[in-house]
């Protein structure tokens, strides 16, 4: 799933590599658009997905974190030099030139062709295994401490959840 995410990352790139000055916006680029939309979100979803289950349940929450903040700085890291690349076509004259723009889409494309390759090494075959114990607590959902709720004091059951 990971490979053919970034196959449709990198074929929605390529598509709006088509752009031009000239050309309607909707026709060039929206199915590009699409194309990147579809497979960077499943992209997200599989890489999360594989992740977690392959971490032990005590160590959910930090791995959580981390996977987190590796997608919010890769995706700052990339946009930005996609930007730098993109504004070299405007600083190179007085006219507007979108070759920078194409640069950058075709960088895109490429570095995407490149993940969906690396993806074929690191991701494991198959489907992860279940390994569901509960909501990241290792034992199941369980008071920090007894409580009281109405008139029965709950002291180490699991609570329903609603």
């Amino acid at each position: 799933m990971t490979v053919a995410s970034f196959v449709l990352t990198a074929a929605g790139a390529a598509l709006m590599t088509r752009i031009s000055p000239d050309a309607n916006p909707y026709v060039t680029l929206l199915p590009g658009f699409v194309l990147a939309a579809l497979g960077i979100g499943s992209a997200f979803v599989t890489a999360t997905t594989t992740t977690m289950a392959n971490i032990p349940p005590g160590e959910n929450g930090v791995a959580s974190g981390i996977i987190n903040t590796l997608h919010e700085l890769g995706g700052s890291i990339g946009m930005a030099v996609v930007s730098t690349v993109a504004a070299a076509s405007l600083a190179s004259g007085s006219t507007v030139s979108i070759g920078g723009f194409v640069s950058g889409l075709t960088l895109c494309a490429v570095v995407a062709g490149v993940a969906a390759v690396v993806s074929l090494g690191l991701v494991p075959p198959g489907r992860p295994a279940a390994a569901f114990v509960g909501y990241g607590h290792g034992q199941g959902w369980w008071p920090a401490r007894p409580r009281k709720i109405g008139r029965r004091r709950l002291a180490g059951q699991p609570c329903a959840v609603p």
